[in-house]
C-alpha cells in the first residue's frame, strides 16, 4: 500500500517488491515524479491520480491518490 493518501506530495510504499511505477492522471496523461528512495517518491503535481504499480512477479496493481 501507498501512503499517505492524501498526500502533500511524498509518497511511501512499504514493498521493496516494486518494480515499476506509472503515474496518471484522470485523463490518462502521464505524469512525471521523482525517487527519493526504493520505498519513496515524490509528486509535484496537485490533483487525483492513479498508481500503477507492477511487482517483480510481474502482478499488477491500481491505486487512487490524491496529491494536495
Amino acid at each position: 500500500p501507498i501512503f499517505p493518501n492524501p498526500s502533500n506530495g511524498n509518497v511511501f510504499f512499504n514493498n521493496d517488491n516494486i518494480k515499476e511505477i506509472k503515474i496518471t492522471d484522470i485523463t490518462g496523461k502521464k505524469i512525471n515524479f521523482d525517487w527519493l528512495s526504493n520505498s519513496q517518491i515524490f509528486i509535484s503535481q496537485k490533483g487525483c491520480f492513479i498508481l500503477e504499480i507492477t511487482d517483480k512477479n510481474n502482478r499488477k496493481k491500481a491505486e487512487k491518490l490524491v496529491i494536495f
